[in-house]
């Protein structure tokens, strides 16, 4: 059994079958189902979603003139805007990988997603292509993530299951944080941050920042994300990976949509929503001694490979 982004790290929709994606492809976490490795008979998928610390924020006081020139002050409005406590995010993220190499642009799906305010707790519901649903519920005391092919609930502690995610984070951007944060990193100096001005999307007026920055190897790309917040309330529009302008296939990477974005009063109601839905008979795993056990047999084969290789195994005498 593999951890999710080992097995994103097989995916190429666009190439040939076996090749390594660029390091953008791994947005597809929460929307792809993995195609098997050499030694995929041994290897079941076993879904992970890549959790990101929460981002600190502290207010401040930095006047920014708006659309239509309305002066507010906006860094203090956008503190506002995160600093809601008892209250329940509820968004919906559509992924769209890019047209590559004559094949088109392709829609991946919709990921839902239920969080506390605070970034304690979250909910995720992910169809995947064929019909089938990875539902996950993360927190610092770990994660649980039901397989509906299987029925069967893979669970993580927090050991090993890392930190909860960032609010609003957007797929798997570790880097991005909380996308309502991003007017005040840029304007207390986050080196990672950078205010391009306001634009229109999808006719929504917006603020853009770029976070990160391209970097492009031999065998892989990594993508500055541009993203786009609302004027008026700081929540996510969009979040887009430009091209990086080097080498001879400059495409871009992926693109998430924000196509709702709600901030729900903190009723046992709403926070019943970050709670995973009843799977009745469904089988309860631990991933770590999974994780375990295989590491243990890729160790035993890889050695059986390298005395192949070298004539001393079963093949070479």
């Amino acid at each position: 059994m593999t951890r999710l982004d080992d097995d994103l790290r097989l995916l190429d929709p666009v190439g040939p079958p076996g090749e390594e994606p660029d390091d953008e492809l791994l947005l597809r976490a929460i929307l792809a189902r993995p195609v098997p490795a050499a030694r995929a008979p041994r290897r079941t998928l076993r879904p992970r979603l890549v959790l990101l610390g929460a981002t600190c924020l502290a207010a401040g006081a930095v006047a920014l003139a708006m659309p239509r020139g309305t002066p507010v002050n906006v860094v203090a409005k956008a503190y506002e805007t995160v600093s809601q406590p008892d209250t329940i995010l509820h968004y919906r993220m559509r992924t769209t990988a890019p047209a590559a190499l004559g094949a088109p642009a392709q829609d991946l799906g919709v990921v839902e997603a239920w969080q506390a305010g605070d970034g304690s707790r979250a909910r995720y519901v992910m169809p995947l292509s064929d019909g089938d649903t990875l539902e996950q519920v993360a927190s610092g005391s770990g994660t649980r993530t039901w397989v509906s092919e299987r029925n069967q609930i893979i669970t993580y502690d927090g050991e090993h299951a890392g930190p909860p995610p960032a609010p609003a984070t957007a797929g798997m951007r570790q880097d991005l944080g909380d996308p309502r944060t991003l007017l005040r990193r840029a304007q207390t100096g986050d080196a990672e941050v950078t205010e391009l001005g306001e634009a229109t999307v999808r006719g929504v007026p917006v603020l853009q920042f770029r976070v990160g920055r391209c970097v492009v190897t031999e065998n892989s790309v990594t993508f500055a994300a541009v993203v786009s917040v609302r004027s008026d309330d700081y929540t996510p529009v969009r979040v887009e990976q430009p091209p990086c302008g080097e080498g001879p296939d400059d495409t871009p990477g992926m693109t998430i949509d924000y196509e709702q974005f709600d901030v729900l009063p903190g009723t046992d109601a709403n926070r019943g929503l970050l709670d995973m839905a009843p799977h009745p008979g469904a089988d309860v795993v631990d991933g770590a001694a999974i994780d375990a056990a295989e590491e243990r047999e890729d160790r035993r084969l890889r050695l059986l490979d390298l005395e192949e290789a070298g004539g001393s195994g079963p093949a070479g005498r």
